[in-house]
């Protein structure tokens, strides 16, 4: 089973959806794994898929537009919550979040208008969020009845963004557990994989505005997130080899086969973030992942 699998990253997911516009039509998935934004785009993918009538390369026509046309500045995705606000909403013991991220529900509601996401023909598309009481991770897919609650509940960043409340249940992104979703995948049966990341594959030099809050838990984050991907890669790397060194294949791993995949990522961090871009950064990611994706899928 071919399944692609995408990352969190934010406003970086533009960079995925750059990938895909050059690659979904060579790397035809079964399923699709998304996290955090990889989460947002996973369902993009699947409503364009339906609204294309299963059509792989107008489904990425449709994506990039959608990316290029729809998201050029914070305004489109986030409502910023005045400093008076916020203060209150602390004094309170009422805070939810610093910015509400409305613009973007309208945008994907809006965009999934007149569709059934259940009429998916044979493509899949599985979402992670955390219960934050919890604090464990859950993956439906597009035939569960709470697959749009969690698909966006994925991206919703703590602090940063409101949760999604489903069925009593506080629902954050799912990348506080999982920011890449290749056990996932390989869970529910995949044996081959597209990566798209929107971190390199290990940590990167970047220059950080030191005392500026913001920039300092965005590097934070940054960092944590390339070493889990690292570090989920090497045991991806080290399970494949595991199978090829064991002579006679024991028991246990009679079912087992290797798992083939291909990862594509930038070789260093897109600095952009979600309360300062611009339609110019929109389009170089888009670009950057169309580059990006016909250099390293051949490779």
């Amino acid at each position: 089973m071919k399944a692609l699998v995408l990352s969190g990253g934010s406003i970086k997911g533009a960079y995925q959806v750059g990938v895909l516009y050059e690659l979904l039509s060579q790397f035809k998935p079964d399923t699709v794994f998304g996290i955090s934004v990889g989460s947002l785009n996973s369902l993009l993918l699947l409503s364009s898929y339906i609204k294309s009538n299963g059509d792989f390369n107008s489904t990425a026509t449709m994506m990039y537009q959608f990316w290029k046309n729809n998201i050029t500045c914070p305004n489109d995705i986030i409502n910023k919550k005045s400093n008076l606000r916020l203060a209150k909403d602390i004094i309170t013991n009422k805070f939810e979040s610093i910015v509400d991220v409305e613009p973007l529900k309208s945008k994907i509601i809006s965009y999934l208008k007149g569709i059934n996401i259940v009429d998916s023909g044979k493509l899949v598309a599985y979402s992670g969020a955390v219960d934050f009481n919890t604090g464990v991770i859950k993956y439906v897919n597009n035939r569960h009845p709470d697959y749009l609650e969690y698909a966006l509940a994925s991206s919703a960043i703590p602090i940063q963004m409101p949760p999604v409340i489903s069925k009593r249940k506080i629902l954050y992104d799912g990348g506080l557990v999982d920011v890449i979703p290749i056990r996932a995948a390989i869970h529910y049966g995949a044996t081959e994989l597209l990566i798209v990341s929107t971190h390199p594959r290990v940590p990167s030099y970047s220059e950080v505005r030191m005392g500026n809050v913001f920039d300092m838990l965005t590097r934070t984050i940054d960092i944590m997130v390339s070493n889990i991907i690292a570090d989920d890669l090497k045991l991806l790397d080290l399970y494949n080899n595991a199978l090829d060194s064991v002579e006679g294949k024991p028991s246990w791993l009679k079912d087992k086969i290797k798992i083939k995949y291909k990862l594509i990522c930038p070789e260093n961090p897109l600095n952009i973030d979600i309360l300062n871009f611009n339609k110019e950064d929109i389009e170089y990611m888009l670009k950057k992942g169309r580059i990006d994706a016909v250099s390293q899928y051949s490779n």
